[in-house]
């Protein structure tokens, strides 16, 4: 305690302390400020870098071998200083290039169907994953301890998966990142094909799947509530996610949607690997996470928000005021709907009109002029026609996408990217016309 209260006297930033030797090693404020800056050109230095760690790790690791350096020899010479700096965050890195195969419990179905992925995801069903998905036992000398492990990681998946009645696991590898980035990236890499999942299912059978430390219905409960007469009662929900949905049509449609599997898989790939159109990539896996965090809303308040965001990091909407505007355009161009088309089932409504309803919905909720913890909702166009439009947009971005890296070299932006798939529909329409006039 007393050195706490000396520590916030003194303001040290990341510090030490050797109790034996009452002595604390740290950073000045100023001090602190140009570490971060170090860190930082550090990080932008190395292209790896930027997705391998974050800027606080490197921040944290220069601040710790520092400390280490300078308590050793506080008179060290500042390049001796720096010479040990750089060797030591090399040796760091060679530790963040590690490849590592997550395993992430997911509640997906009850029921046990075939093994399948998308993209560099894969689902399987827990009496499928076994001794051929894992690498276990490096040599000889350390294979008895390895294999303990092995089995000791495997009762922790199972009690996981335990805890909400689930049976599914997601297999992503990721390489080139350091363990926290690792587990984060990959946990991100499950909630985006998850996302894609239910976008182009488009069932509400699968809303309630997800990870199981990540957002998940809560389910195999009961309500409770006592009445002020004297009585009790409760309400069982014990219906766990995809229960409604049949296993063989299922398993149907994963044969059928390859085309549409293939395209999110080549965003996850992406995603996790880099490659060509990183912009375009990154906009569309966060379109995906965002569906994935609508679906699992229960308030359909935020659920028109996310909707709304998913779609405004897919178009890049950068102004409030035309985001309106710039969704339409991708509307049009990726699904071929014109603004002014009535689109509504049960009564009249345009594309226009559903878009900026929910724009104004989203910025209502998200700056207090409307209630988020309420049933009703600011416009009168429902939840699920605004769902099934941007799981459409969703789902059609991804197979464009992938025909545009196929054919020529393009830029990696949005604009370019419409116009070339206004351009396809375009050579189309035009081939249909030659074909009927011959």
């Amino acid at each position: 305690m007393k050195f706490l209260t000396w520590n916030d006297k003194h303001k040290l930033h990341h510090a030490s302390l050797n109790v034996p030797e009452r002595v604390a090693t740290g950073f000045s404020g100023q001090g602190a400020l140009a570490l971060r800056e170090l860190a930082r050109e550090l990080r932008r230095a190395n292209p790896t870098w930027e997705t391998a760690v974050t800027l606080h790790q490197v921040e944290a690791k220069l601040a710790s071998v520092l400390r280490t350096i300078l308590e050793a020899a506080p008179e060290t010479e500042t390049g001796v200083a720096a010479a040990g700096v750089a060797q030591r965050l090399l040796d760091w890195t060679v530790d963040i290039g590690s490849t590592r195969r997550h395993a992430v419990p997911i509640a997906f179905l009850p029921q046990r169907a075939t093994r399948f992925a998308i993209g560099p995801v894969e689902f399987v069903h827990r009496e499928d994953f076994g001794q051929a998905d894992v690498k276990v036992g490096a040599s000889a000398s350390n294979a008895n301890s390895a294999t303990e492990r092995h089995q000791f990681a495997m009762e922790r998946i199972d009690k996981s998966l335990a805890t909400r009645g689930a049976h599914w696991i997601a297999l992503v590898t990721v390489s080139n990142r350091e363990a926290d980035v690792s587990v984060a990236t990959a946990n991100n890499a499950v909630d985006i094909a998850l996302g894609a999942l239910q976008a182009m299912v488009g069932t509400s059978g699968l809303n309630t799947i997800g990870r199981v430390g990540g957002r998940l219905a809560n389910w195999d409960c009961f309500d409770t509530w006592f009445e002020m007469d004297g009585q009790t009662a409760f309400r069982r929900n014990d219906d766990p996610p995809g229960f409604a949905i049949d296993i063989g049509a299922f398993e149907k449609w994963l044969a059928e949607a390859h085309p549409a599997r293939s395209a999110a898989g080549q965003c996850l790939h992406a995603f996790l690997a880099g490659g060509p159109f990183p912009r375009l990539n990154e906009a569309w896996c966060e379109a995906a996470y965002w569906f994935h965090e609508a679906m699992a809303e229960h308030l359909d308040t935020m659920r028109i928000a996310r909707l709304e965001t998913s779609l405004e990091v897919l178009l890049r909407a950068e102004k409030s005021s035309g985001s309106a505007n710039r969704i339409l355009a991708g509307l049009e161009a990726v699904l071929g709907i014109d603004p002014s088309t009535n689109i509504g089932v049960v009564r009249s409504v345009t594309m226009r009109e559903l878009v900026e309803e929910m724009v104004r919905s989203r910025s209502r909720v998200l700056h207090g002029t409307w209630p988020t913890l309420t049933s009703d909702l600011p416009g009168t166009i429902p939840v699920s026609d605004l769902a099934a439009v941007v799981r459409r947009l969703i789902v059609m971005f991804a197979i464009k996408l992938e025909q545009y890296a196929a054919n020529g070299d393009h830029k990696d932006d949005l604009a370019p990217f419409l116009t070339w798939v206004r351009g396809q529909a375009t050579k189309r329409a035009s081939t249909v016309v030659s074909a009927e006039t011959k």
